[in-house]
């Protein structure tokens, strides 16, 4: 049996790793804010390429996310 040095890791163990890529909506512009669309707890400001920024984006909006670094990371990919 796998020996585990915290009961975090334990838990994470048990369930396969989250998608890299999620859906959000932007909830706020200045400075631009996610929330992760079935998870209301998972409030983001992730970092976009200046194509992103020039497409207007607006409160409302859906937007693809790539989780990265574990998921302490985000990017915003596109809109939806």
């Amino acid at each position: 049996m796998k020996e585990y040095s915290s009961l975090k890791q334990l838990i994470q163990s048990l369930f396969p790793k989250q998608d890299d890529i999620i859906t959000g909506v932007i909830t706020k512009t200045s400075p631009v804010t996610v929330i992760a669309m079935g998870d209301d707890k998972l409030t983001v400001q992730p970092l976009f390429g200046k194509a992103i920024a020039d497409s207007g984006l607006k409160t409302g909006d859906k937007v693809l996310l790539l989780s990265y670094r574990g998921g302490k990371k985000y990017y915003i990919l596109d809109r939806m």
